[in-house]
């Protein structure tokens, strides 16, 4: 039989093959036809499946290539898209595929619509039939197997060493377990800013390693040394590790027969170049790696720039230079500044806070007067930085007073500034709540231990005096939180340079970009609509963008606002306030923390609210209101709704109507977003959040939602009850 190709796409209805898909699925049945692959991962967006077919007696060596190729065609055509080979029989759809498959004869299908790639509406049933890659393969077999990595940013390397751990495992009664690098060993390691949390590393690769082999039998864990239980754990029969980590491999064997345990044999997959081809030696440049990945990111915009503009269209375009001390951030500045940018220095605006015969002077005269020199009257700085560096509540006594005052002075500067670039230097940018004055945060980056030699050397300091002020400041991974561009000269200034000069030649190319730009019919364009009288439009849509794309929202982000204008659109002549409507949908996920308490989230996203409403005049009722619906969002089924509330509610919840594939997508990016907790406590408490909606007698409150999502929204909820469950069995350590 020919090859067919089968793609989803997320609407009911036919779609020209030109047209992408947002999940994907090749089912190769005759050949790994690399050609299929390359023009499905072209139309496919987020996720692509592929089925390859079994050789039988296949050796590992040939096996490893040709999945090698398969990964590497993938990648090379679409490196966005997340793609798994399916290793397993009819139970290996994973579940936001298993819904693609209701036809007895794809090849009748196919020949039906005269294509070789078809696009298909959703449906209900059926299963992917894909012959097991390893059943008949020549790969030995283990019953205890271990392995371990960083798996920061999971790529094709990393899919391929699991895959290949995964194969390694003896189907009945067979075990891996996967130990996955903790965060406190990359203390000193570079760019560890960028590296993930081990949270979100460890649900990667658990994901992974659930949909392609369902019935794999495998752990989890945090590895806090360069072992973990490899040496302790006297069942494993196994190691898998690749070509340049075999030694690593060889050194547990060292400990545990240092420990009379038995060696394990040290499986090694071999290196793969950028074509899928085996190789023995691999040069650097070409090697796929998640350090090579984190150095693409540095200088260029961390978040994509999605619904990016500047705050104010009629003031400079503002950068602001942060980060440690002793980070490079004074550098960065001074290039810029030869570049043509005008400076402010937030430091100096700081000493002139409090400088004599000022108002900030009395006040830190008599907050600390201890620090006044009798001879001259003045502050002696080094004395009071002696006194607020590593005190948390004196330095608050400090900031208190200074913060506001160097505020202020930067607004004037910037309303003043007739540069076309400025740039404001602050070290104390994210922790003084500054961040809101300018355009991009450019953040700058070293390893603690070259700040603190940097530092003892520049300051003439001592080890412990540098060890102070370092332990004083905000980490690097909290600033990045914000962060918009990153910058790092652990290798020195011509590194720093080069990245600073290509992050300032991207920056001409978007500091012209006013919110109007941005299309009439996009989101940002729906906010100039609805604030159109407001002359902080642009700079409140900034405060929004920013919040809804920062770092941990894989859901509630500005995609998920699209969605729910999206149903706000074919509801909105039922409404009376399709503005305070709007406004709900605006600010009701604002800010979002999925570590909060209950209903902390909403309770601050509704204090965002009022603080806009306040700013903008609107009155104190519709304030009232709007506020009240973001409440309401903590527990939506807590009491009867109508009118516009209900409306906004129902929107809200039409994620859980969406078709089974795409539902399982919001189901996914929610167990990313709670990553921070461990697999098994999200698998026991995830079905609590679902209960009270399985349970609700209904879960709209308006009579088209209900029409239109319910029976699908309860159906999903259901789904995901028994896919929590079959994980839960599996779960045993992380």
């Amino acid at each position: 039989k020919a090859t067919v190709s089968v793609l989803y796409w997320d609407y009911s209805m036919m779609r020209p093959l030109s047209m992408a898909t947002r999940i994907g699925l090749v089912n190769l049945r005759k050949g790994d036809d690399l050609g299929k692959i390359a023009k499905a991962v072209e139309r496919t967006e987020t996720k692509l499946y592929i089925s390859i077919p079994m050789v039988d007696n296949e050796d590992s060596a040939s096996l490893q290539q040709r999945m090698g190729k398969v990964y590497y065609t993938a990648f090379n055509g679409g490196p966005n898209v997340d793609t798994m080979v399916l290793l397993n029989g009819p139970e290996s759809s994973p579940p936001d595929a298993s819904a693609l498959f209701g036809y007895e004869d794809e090849q009748d299908l196919a020949n039906k619509l005269s294509l070789e790639m078809c696009i298909i509406p959703q449906t209900d049933t059926g299963t992917l039939m894909v012959p097991s890659v390893s059943e008949n393969t020549v790969v030995e077999k283990y019953q205890h197997v271990c392995m371990g990595g960083t798996f920061d940013r999971l790529h094709v390397g990393q899919k391929l060493l699991l895959t290949f751990a995964a194969m390694t495992v003896n189907k009945e009664g067979g075990r891996l377990f996967c130990g996955i690098a903790g965060d406190a060993l990359f203390k000193e390691k570079a760019l560890r800013e960028l590296i993930e949390p081990y949270g979100r590393r460890s649900r990667a690769v658990s994901k992974f390693l659930s949909t392609i082999s369902p019935k794999l039998l495998f752990a989890t864990g945090e590895l806090k040394d360069g072992y973990g239980p490899s040496v302790t754990d006297p069942l494993f029969q196994a190691i898998v590790v690749t070509e340049e980590t075999k030694l690593g491999g060889e050194k547990c064997n060292t400990v545990r027969a240092e420990k009379d345990m038995p060696i394990m044999d040290v499986v090694s997959m071999g290196l793969i170049d950028g074509s899928g081809q085996l190789t023995e030696d691999l040069d650097h440049s070409a090697k796929m790696s998640s350090t090579g990945l984190r150095q693409k990111v540095i200088g260029g915009l961390l978040d994509g720039g999605y619904m990016m503009c500047k705050r104010q269209s009629s003031k400079p375009y503002v950068l602001g230079i942060t980060g440690g001390i002793a980070t490079g951030k004074s550098t960065v500045t001074k290039w810029l500044a030869e570049a043509g940018a005008e400076v402010v220095d937030a430091d100096k605006l700081g000493h002139a806070a409090y400088a004599a015969g000022t108002q900030g002077f009395e006040e830190v005269k008599k907050a600390f007067p201890s620090v006044v020199n009798e001879e001259n009257g003045d502050i002696d700085r080094k004395k009071l930085g002696g006194i607020v560096f590593g005190c948390e509540v004196e330095m608050k006594r400090l900031t208190d007073i200074v913060w506001p005052i160097i505020r202020a002075a930067i607004q004037e500067r910037i309303a003043t500034s007739t540069a076309q670039f400025l740039i404001v230097e602050a070290a104390i940018l994210k922790e003084a709540g500054w961040e809101d004055l300018v355009d991009e945060v450019w953040l700058t980056v070293l390893p603690p231990k070259l700040a603190k030699e940097r530092l003892m050397t520049r300051n003439n300091l001592s080890d412990e005096e540098a060890e102070k002020r370092l332990a004083s400041q905000l980490p690097g991974t909290e600033r990045l939180k914000t962060a918009h561009i990153l910058l790092t000269n652990h290798k020195g200034q011509k590194e720093l340079r080069e990245s600073t000069e290509n992050a300032w030649k991207a920056v001409q190319t978007r500091w012209e970009v006013t919110i109007e730009a941005l299309g009439k019919d996009s989101i940002a364009g729906r906010w100039v609509e609805l604030t159109k009288t407001n002359p902080k439009s642009a700079y409140w849509w900034r405060e929004l963008r920013d919040k809804y794309m920062g770092q941990g929202r894989d859901y509630h982000n500005l995609h998920h606002l699209e969605e729910m204008f999206t149903h706000f659109e074919e509801l909105k002549e039922k409404m009376v306030r399709k503005d305070l409507v709007s406004y709900a949908i605006f600010f009701h996920d604002m800010v979002y923390d999925a570590t909060a308490g209950a209903g902390e989230n909403e309770l601050a996203s509704s204090a965002m609210w009022r603080r806009f409403a306040n700013e903008a005049g609107i009155p104190d009722e519709d304030t009232a209101t709007v506020s009240a619906w973001i409440d309401r969002t903590a527990n939506h089924m807590k009491g009867p709704a109508e009118g516009d509330l209900a409306y906004f509610l129902d929107i809200d919840l039409a994620v859980l109507g969406r078709p089974q594939p795409h539902y399982f997508e919001y189901a996914n990016a929610i167990s990313m977003e709670y990553s921070h907790v461990p697999s098994s406590m999200f698998l026991a408490k995830r079905p609590l959040a679902l209960q009270p909606f399985i349970d609700a007698e209904q879960l709209y409150f308006t009579a088209e939602m209900r029409e239109k999502y319910e029976a699908q929204a309860k159906a999903n909820l259901q789904k995901e009850m028994l896919v929590l469950q079959e994980k839960a069995k599996w779960v045993k350590c992380e």
